[in-house]
C-alpha cells in the first residue's frame, strides 16, 4: 500500500482517504459507547444493581467484539460478567465467563493483559472455593496474585487476592491461617493507600473470625472501624454488610433487639439501592435467622418466604435459592410443621447437589434433615443423614464450627441409641474442635457429661 510522502497529497489519495472517515468514525463511536456501557456497568455493580450492571456489560462486550474478538477490553466485560453471575449464585455460566476471559487475556502480552489473565483466575478460583473445591481455588489464586505481584512486592490488586486466599482457608476452618492472610491483606491496603471499600472488606472478615472464636466484643469493635470507613467513602451496599454481620453477632450474644434493628436498616438499605436484588433477598434470609432466635416465628416466616420468592425469580436453582429454601425449612421446623420443612430441606439438598455434589450446602442440608428426623423421633435415619453430612464436612472442612456440630448432633443421637462408645466419641470431637476455634461448647460439654462412665461399654 502506497505511503503519502509530505506535502500536498495526490487527488487519488485525498479520495481514498475520505472514503475511510465514514468507517474509522463508526468505529471510534462505537468505541466511545462500549467505554460508556462498561463504566455504566462498573457504576451498576457498585451499587449492587446487578440486573443494570449484567445489561451494560453485555452490551459493551458485543461492541468490543465487533471491533476486536480478543481485546483486553473484551476479557474485561467478560470478567464482570463473571462476577455478577456468581454473586447471583449462577457458578455454571461465572466459570464460562471467566473461562472465557481467561482465553482471551492469555494471549494479550502486555500489562493489561496480564491483569485480565489474574482477573479471569481470581474469578474461576471464586467459583471453585463456591463449589468446595478448595485445593483448586487456592492454586487459581495463588497464580493470580502472583501475577498481580510487582518484582515481588505486594501491591493493592495481589492484596484483594490474598484477602481470597484468605477466605479459602475461613472455609476450610483454619482460622489462623485465615486471620493471616486477612490482616496481611489489611496492612498491605493501608502501607499503599487503598480505598476505604478494600480495608472495611478485611475489617469486615477479621471481625467475622474473632465472631467465630467466640470474642464477640472484639469482632463488634472491628466492625463499628469498618462501618465507619464505609460512612466516610459513602460506601453505601458494604455499609450494609457490616450492618447486617454486626446484627448477627449482636443477635447471637443475645441482643436480639439491637441485632434485629440494625439487620432490619441493613435491608432497607439494600431496598433503596435495589427493590428487587440477590442482595435484598440474602438480608431477608439473614433477618428470618434473626427473627427465628428472638422468638418471632411469624415474622421469621415472612422474611423466608420473600427470600425465597425472590431467589426463584432472580437466581433460580443458585446457591443462594438453596439456601433462601433451606431456612424457609427451619422456620417450618420450628413451627413444627416438619413435613414442608423435610420438603423444603430437600429442594435445596437436590439444588445443591446439582452444583456440586459434596459441597457444604449439601452437608448442611443434610444435618438439617437429620434434625427434622431426630426430632420427629426416627433416630436411625437421623443418624444415617448425621453420619453423611460429617463426611462431606470432614472432606471439606474438618475443623469448621459445622463440622463441630455435626459431631454434637451425632453424639446426642448414639447416646439416645444406646451407642455410649459412639457417643462418647463424637461428643470428645465435637469439643476438640471447638477448643481449636478458642469457643469451647457448653452445650456439647454438658451432653458428654451426662453419659455415665459406668454405663460405657468395654
Amino acid at each position: 500500500m502506497p505511503v503519502a510522502e509530505p506535502g500536498s497529497p495526490q487527488r487519488g489519495d485525498r479520495r481514498a482517504s475520505s472514503a475511510r472517515h465514514p468507517a474509522r468514525w463508526a468505529a471510534a463511536v462505537s468505541g466511545i459507547r462500549a467505554r460508556r456501557d462498561a463504566e455504566a456497568g462498573f457504576a451498576a455493580y457498585a451499587r449492587r444493581d446487578l440486573s443494570e450492571a449484567s445489561e451494560r456489560f453485555a452490551r459493551a462486550l458485543k461492541r468490543y467484539r465487533a471491533k476486536n474478538l480478543h481485546s483486553a477490553e473484551a476479557a474485561e466485560c467478560l470478567n464482570a460478567l463473571a462476577r455478577i453471575h456468581h454473586d447471583q449464585g449462577d457458578f455454571a455460566q461465572a466459570a464460562r465467563a471467566a473461562q472465557e476471559a481467561w482465553d482471551i487475556a492469555r494471549r494479550i502480552g502486555t500489562t493489561r493483559g496480564q491483569e485480565e489473565t489474574a482477573g479471569a483466575l481470581n474469578n474461576l478460583a471464586r467459583v471453585d472455593l463456591a463449589r468446595g473445591r478448595y485445593g483448586d481455588a487456592l492454586t487459581k489464586f495463588r497464580q493470580a496474585h502472583d501475577l498481580l505481584t510487582g518484582h515481588g512486592r505486594p501491591t493493592l490488586a495481589s492484596a484483594v487476592v490474598q484477602q481470597n486466599i484468605g477466605s479459602v482457608h475461613d472455609a476450610m476452618g483454619d482460622t489462623a491461617a485465615a486471620l493471616t492472610h486477612y490482616q496481611e491483606a489489611l496492612d498491605t491496603i493501608a502501607a499503599l493507600g487503598g480505598p476505604g471499600e478494600r480495608r472495611a472488606g478485611c475489617l469486615n472478615n477479621i471481625a467475622l473470625i474473632h465472631h467465630q472464636r467466640g470474642e464477640s466484643d472484639s469482632a463488634l469493635s472491628l466492625l463499628s472501624e469498618a462501618l465507619e470507613l464505609c460512612q466516610q467513602a459513602h460506601l453505601v451496599a458494604e455499609g450494609a454488610t457490616v450492618l447486617l454481620n454486626m446484627g448477627q453477632i449482636l443477635v447471637d450474644r443475645g441482643d436480639h433487639p439491637e441485632g434485629v434493628r440494625r439487620m432490619e436498616a441493613a435491608l432497607r438499605i439494600r431496598e433503596a439501592i435495589a427493590t428487587r436484588s440477590v442482595a435484598v433477598a440474602s438480608a431477608h434470609e439473614r433477618l428470618a435467622w434473626a427473627y427465628l432466635a428472638s422468638g418471632r416465628i411469624g415474622g421469621a416466616a415472612v422474611q423466608a418466604h420473600d427470600a425465597v420468592d425472590l431467589e426463584s425469580e432472580l437466581a433460580p436453582g443458585s446457591a443462594g435459592h438453596a439456601t433462601s429454601l433451606a431456612t424457609a425449612g427451619a422456620v417450618q421446623h420450628a413451627t413444627g410443621d416438619f413435613g414442608l420443612a423435610l420438603r423444603l430441606q430437600r429442594q435445596a439438598l437436590t439444588i445443591h447437589q446439582a452444583i456440586q455434589a459434596d459441597s457444604l450446602g449439601v452437608a448442611t442440608d443434610l444435618n438439617n434433615i437429620g434434625l427434622i428426623y431426630h426430632d420427629i423421633g426416627d433416630l436411625r435415619r437421623a443418624t444415617r443423614y448425621y453420619t453423611r453430612a460429617l463426611a462431606c464436612f470432614e472432606a471439606r472442612a474438618p475443623r469448621s464450627p459445622a463440622a463441630a456440630t455435626v459431631h454434637n448432633n451425632l453424639g446426642v443421637v448414639l447416646r439416645a441409641l444406646g451407642d455410649l462408645d459412639g457417643a462418647t466419641r463424637h461428643l470428645e470431637a465435637a469439643l476438640a474442635l471447638d477448643r481449636q476455634a478458642s469457643a469451647r461448647s457448653a452445650a456439647a460439654a454438658a451432653d458428654l457429661m451426662n453419659i455415665s462412665p459406668g454405663r460405657r461399654s468395654s
